[in-house]
Order: C-alpha cells, then structure tokens, then sequence
C-alpha cells in the first residue's frame, strides 16, 4: 500500500500479518508479574495481557452495566481472578485522581484515536507510568476501517492542538471536525444501519459526551506512533500490524 509505505521513512516497512505479535516473548518478559493500568478496557478479545500480569485496574469514561462496569471501585475480574478494580475517570487527564509513577505497565487498546487532545493524554499516562515501565498501545489500521479515506495526521497537527488548548483556545480541539465527519467511510461503520450518512455520524457525535467519545478524532500510522514515543523518550521495543485493522506499538519508559 502506496500511501502508507511513503509514511514510514524513518522506520523498517512492516508487512501486516495475522500474529503472533513480533517480540510478543520480550513484551511477556517486560510485564510478567507486574501492575498495570488499562485505559478504556476492559479488553478481552485481541491481544491478551492479562494472563501474566499480577494486577490491573481499568481507566473507563463511562459506566457500562452490560460488562459489569458499575461505578468508581468495583471489582475488575478476568473469569474468577479478580485483577484489580473500576475507575471512572476522564482518560485525557488522569493525574487529578492517580499518583505520579503508579503502575509498571499502561496499556490502551483503540483508545488513543478517541482522545481529542492526545498529545495531554499521553502527557498524562506518562506521569502514572513508573520509570523503566512499559506502554502498550494498540489502535486503528486505517487501511481496513472507516478511516481508509483519512489523512495520517502529523505531529505538527497534534503539537498545534495541544499548545493551542494549554493556552485556553476554546476551538481548538475541533478545527479539524467537519473535515473528519465528511472523510469517514459509513459504508464501513458498523455501528450505524446501512446506508447510513455522515449527517448521522455528526449528529451522534455532537449529541451526547458517549458520542464525542465515540469519534476517532485523529489517524495514526507507525510512522506518527514512534514519532510520538520519541518525544517521550521511549525506547521502542515492538512495532507491528496484526490482521484485520491492529498497529501495535510498546516503548519503555526511561529510568530519568
């Protein structure tokens, strides 16, 4: 694919597969017996982490009875392990309600295309993120979702949108909505009926705080993900595309 290999200079073409993950033993070894911090799960099919963790507590927006999540504390449970517990809270900006250097491992699956503001969510998770810990972040494959038609966005973009709310802009996060309703392909959105416009997708959005949740807001190829984690400082352990729509990236976070 053309338009995404054009993206990637600065790191080796990766060809989409259907698993294992690359360096999934590495990732195994890196969080085995540790404490994580899932944003936006729980998540229970795809890439699963659970096994091997001693505990993990779960970040979500919303209450969700249909899967348990009641409220603030409840209970987290995997079968009849419980690994930890609910906390609803805002995803973008958890330092309010979450110490500095809190848990060993974040991991967030399809979470990050959602955040309106990722450069301050990110911000955020690094501050709970332990020192030598691990960030674990599975989002969108635009090639085989309703994003195919969307541009990648750049750092730049993201680096705009941040300064410019930090600095009380009250636009500034949405400059870019209508273009973004207008680029998505309905015909694959499977969570309206078919036939389906984007008037729909607008009024959904804008109709409640679940629907500006539900938007992917930005686009993201690796190329954008490891540019992001060098602003971190990361150092960048996995990079891959597991088959039908997953980019997976995971990157250490220094000792200082």
């Amino acid at each position: 694919n053309k338009s995404f290999e054009t993206t990637l200079e600065d790191i080796e073409w990766i060809e989409p597969h259907g698993g294992p993950l690359k360096n999934g033993d590495q990732i195994i070894q890196l969080i085995q017996g540790k404490s994580a911090l899932e944003i936006g799960g729980p998540t229970y099919n795809g890439i699963n982490l659970y096994d091997w963790l001693a505990s993990c507590d779960i970040v979500a927006q919303f209450i969700d009875e249909r899967i348990g999540r009641n409220g603030l504390d409840d209970p987290f449970y995997v079968g009849s392990r419980q690994m930890g517990k609910y906390i609803i809270a805002d995803a973008a900006n958890l330092t309010n309600i979450i110490p500095d250097h809190s848990y060993d491992v974040i991991y967030a699956s399809h979470v990050l295309e959602h955040m309106q503001n990722p450069l301050g969510a990110l911000l955020s998770w690094d501050q709970i993120l332990k020192p030598g810990g691990l960030a674990f972040f599975i989002l969108p494959w635009k090639q085989n979702t309703f994003d195919q038609f969307r541009a990648v966005n750049t750092l730049e973009q993201l680096g705009q949108k941040y300064i410019r709310s930090m600095a009380g802009d009250p636009g500034a996060l949405r400059t870019d909505f209508e273009q973004t309703i207008r680029s998505m392909d309905m015909t694959r959105d499977y969570g309206f009926p078919p036939g389906s416009s984007n008037d729909a997708l607008r009024e959904r959005t804008l109709g409640s705080p679940r629907g500006l949740e539900q938007l992917h807001w930005h686009v993201y190829d690796l190329h954008l993900l490891n540019e992001l984690f060098k602003c971190l400082n990361y150092s960048v352990v996995s990079m891959d595309i597991l088959l039908p729509f997953h980019q997976v990236i995971a990157g250490i976070k220094p000792l200082s």
